[in-house]
């Protein structure tokens, strides 16, 4: 319980009139935070608009501001006076001789603050399941595997289910176990192609061609891009089930289903396989990143498809160093590396490659086309600046 006699000497007690708002959602701190001594008070979502919602009732006892206090940053919600109120004012000058002086006070505060993480915890426990309530039956406990990069969390993905006729239920003979099992494989010809973004990516009606770029076994988890399945080498046949087999358990994903962990499963697998079975892999790994770069896009994880593209660029610019390419290939390399140059906010190499693909020798125009879009728009962001 507050001593509002210590406190009151060294903080200022306000009054404040019913319907007053003491502090508004989004708006910055001014370093102060609040206990409720007389009255009560509301929380409110989306204060004063059509839809603003009251999450909750201050009485006396409790406090509020306190995130934006101690991490100095906006309001998360408006609270307002629902009845004439007085506050005890608790500012930046004052905190650390409330804490001293009232230390039973600074005990409840910091219990009713590990109540609201505690509290936070759950409510995001409930929307996840919600999300994916068969991942709380069987997988929600389940780590994230070893298989994938630092920062990479559980996903959903919410796209509209595949049109009809696009896919075909094909046998697939992995080539390490020997094991047949059914894969859907897309029937390009049918493909209704709707925009291409700059890196190349082409968005069709009705599938997410990203989702069934990649097979994998499921008895030996061997994977690959699905073209490239029956030209994988045995030669490493060995190398391949050591490198996968510690997945298996780890992932405990069935690869039936077609969800976004199963998805990112398969594409990063492709990535521990790709060296073993491949002489020549750098543009499968190529097409690896950039393909998981789209899916964390999709994800709207904006942090790990920035990872992907760097690693993307890396892999693409290998490509262009390593490999020896036919002109028309040689130019789509060089637009990818000059849009992913660009976005991680390397303009000079974006230039350079940019460049490139208009000055290709028998190249495709709509390629030069793109890249003239790109340094046209380059060109009015730096007069702009």
């Amino acid at each position: 319980m507050v001593n509002v006699k210590t406190l009151n000497s060294i903080s200022l007690l306000k009054t404040f009139e019913a319907n007053t708002v003491i502090s508004r959602e989004g708006y910055s701190a001014e370093g102060q935070m609040y206990i409720v001594v007389e009255g009560k008070a509301g929380v409110y979502k989306n204060y004063g608009e059509p839809n603003q919602t009251l999450l909750t009732e201050l009485k006396p006892g409790a406090f509020f501001g306190e995130a934006a206090f101690f991490l100095k940053k906006g309001h998360s919600e408006t609270v307002a006076a629902l009845s004439e109120m007085k506050a005890l004012e608790i500012t930046s000058e004052n905190v650390v001789q409330f804490l001293a002086n009232d230390p039973q006070a600074a005990y409840s505060m910091l219990e009713a603050l590990c109540v609201r993480i505690e509290k936070v915890n759950e409510e995001f426990e409930k929307f996840r399941s919600r999300l994916n309530p068969k991942a709380m039956d069987d997988e929600s406990d389940m780590p994230i595997s070893s298989l994938f990069p630092e920062g990479h969390v559980r996903y959903t993905l919410r796209d509209p289910e595949v049109k009809k006729g696009l896919l075909r239920d094909e046998i697939l003979t992995c080539p390490m176990c020997n094991n047949k099992f059914n894969f859907p494989h897309i029937r390009t010809v049918v493909l209704r192609s709707l925009s291409m973004d700059t890196d190349l990516r082409r968005y069709y009606e009705g599938i997410n061609t990203t989702h069934y770029l990649v097979a994998t076994c499921p008895k030996c988890l061997f994977s690959t891009i699905t073209d490239e399945f029956g030209k994988a080498s045995k030669k490493n046949q060995a190398q391949v089930l050591k490198a996968t087999i510690p997945f298996k358990g780890e992932l405990s994903l069935s690869f039936e289903k077609m969800n976004a962990d199963t998805i990112f499963a398969r594409l990063y697998l492709a990535l521990v396989c790709a060296p073993l079975v491949y002489d020549n892999p750098e543009m499968l790994i190529a097409r690896l990143w950039i393909n998981i770069s789209w899916l964390y896009r999709d994800c709207g994880d904006k942090k790990m498809e920035i990872f992907a593209m760097q690693k993307a660029l890396q892999a693409y610019l290998k490509v262009y160093t390593t490999v020896h390419l036919e002109k028309k290939a040689e130019q789509s390399v060089c637009l990818i590396i000059g849009e992913l140059s660009y976005k991680l906010g390397d303009e000079t190499n974006a230039k350079k490659f940019l460049f490139m693909v208009k000055t290709c020798k028998e190249g495709n125009a709509a390629l030069e086309a793109l890249a003239d879009d790109r340094l046209v728009e380059m060109k009015k962001r730096r007069r702009a600046n």
